[in-house]
Order: structure tokens, then C-alpha cells, then sequence
């Protein structure tokens, strides 16, 4: 058994390799590209709770999906693909709205009135915090997975 893995360390490697160069980055496009059209659709009509939320969701979904697309493995059981992929993208809507629970968001206050203060968020820091914990977590987790299936179930 441990021979077998070890004669296919390079194909595992290989095939892991190409599955992370090219899901990794394309999953950060997807959830920027979901990322510009839930802003567009909710614009300013939402309180910022419900922003996070369908931003974070909107984004996880695009970046998980593409993941769980890249580690779609064709020799594993469907149910077993399936759960995987439903696992993948979970996390993927999970952690952007996880990881603003926790992330220091640039906020200013800018007076709007004589004695109005309202909260400003930059955006560009919710792009990035968001689009990027979605595509390193759902990737990350389709990884395991996915080399779980290859070395232990021999599946590539």
C-alpha cells in the first residue's frame, strides 16, 4: 500500500498542482464577479447586517462553486462527489461572514448635517477580506478532500 502511494506521488502531485493553480485563482475572479453583482442588485437599499450576509453568501457561492468544480473527481461515487461539493461550498458561504466577525474593517465617521455622524466602511477592504477568505477557505477544504480521495482511495 504505501509503495503504491508512494510510485504515485507525482501523478497525486501533479494532478493536485494544476487543481490549485487554476481553482485558486479562478474562484477569486468568481467571487469578485458575484461580488460586483450583489452590490449592484442591493445597492444602498439594505442595512449593513443584511449587506454582509448576501455579499458574503453571494460571494462564497461563486468561489465554492468554482472550487468544488476544479476538484470534481469523475472516478469518486456520485453521492460522495456531490457531498463534497455541497461541503465546499458550505464553507465557502461560512467563512466570509465568519471572517467579518473578526476582521478589523477600515471604518471612518464623515458628519453629514451639522451633528449627523454615519459610519463609512471602505469597500475595497470588504472586497478583499470577503473575496479572499471564500476562495482560500472553499480551495483549502476541496484540497483535503480531494487528496484524502486520491491517496486513500486511490482515486485521481
Amino acid at each position: 500500500m504505501i509503495r503504491d502511494i508512494i510510485r504515485d506521488v507525482d501523478t497525486i502531485g501533479l494532478s493536485v498542482l494544476v487543481r490549485v493553480m487554476l481553482g485558486g485563482p479562478l474562484s477569486l475572479v468568481a467571487g469578485f464577479v458575484a461580488w460586483i453583482f450583489g452590490w449592484w442588485f442591493q445597492g444602498a437599499r439594505v442595512g449593513t447586517d443584511t449587506f454582509f450576509i448576501v455579499q458574503g453568501a453571494a460571494t462564497g457561492f461563486a468561489a465554492g462553486a468554482v472550487a468544488a468544480f476544479f476538484w470534481w473527481n469523475t472516478e469518486t461515487p456520485p453521492k460522495i462527489q456531490w457531498m463534497y461539493a455541497l461541503v465546499v461550498v458550505a464553507i465557502a458561504i461560512a467563512s466570509p461572514i465568519i471572517v467579518m466577525q473578526f476582521a478589523e474593517i477600515d471604518t471612518y465617521n464623515t458628519l453629514i448635517g451639522p451633528s449627523r455622524r454615519f459610519a463609512v466602511i471602505v469597500k475595497g477592504d470588504l472586497i478583499s477580506t470577503m473575496i479572499f477568505s471564500s476562495a482560500i477557505a472553499s480551495n483549502a477544504v476541496a484540497t483535503v478532500l480531494g487528496i484524502y480521495r486520491m491517496v486513500w482511495r486511490r482515486e485521481i
